[in-house]
């Protein structure tokens, strides 16, 4: 159980390893700007969760040990798509699957603690 936050250091990735706990992942989330610090994954009994991007835009994405990949939905009625770096890469993000700090957090937060994290929040696969 851990925490892997990723950094771009020109053509290289940086990885800081975490202890999984609530707090780390709120930090590790906090800590996601966008530009070179944009991937952090969360890794618990087989699942991975994904959190990109930074500066008030975030995507977070599942995959579970069953190979199942699913992503979380900010707006369904968004339409089109948005830049964002992610993993450092720029990317076309589907609109759709854009979240706050907020939304984020609190998924990372119930992943970390074991707690049923898909619940209540709409995702699709």
């Amino acid at each position: 159980m851990s925490i892997v936050v990723e950094t771009s250091a020109g053509a290289r990735i940086e990885e800081e390893r975490l202890d999984l706990s609530a707090d780390a992942a709120a930090k590790a989330i906090h800590r996601l700007d966008g530009k070179r610090t944009t991937l952090c994954t969360l890794e618990r009994g087989g699942d991975q969760l994904f959190i990109a991007g930074g500066d008030g835009r975030y995507t977070v994405s599942a995959m579970l040990s069953d190979g199942t990949v699913e992503n979380l939905v900010g707006d369904s009625q968004a339409k089109g798509t948005e830049p964002m770096v992610s993993g450092g890469q720029l990317i076309d993000q589907p609109a759709k699957y854009i979240v706050s700090a907020e939304k984020a957090i609190a998924v990372a937060q119930d992943f970390a603690e074991g707690r049923d994290w898909r619940r209540g929040r709409a995702w699709d696969q």
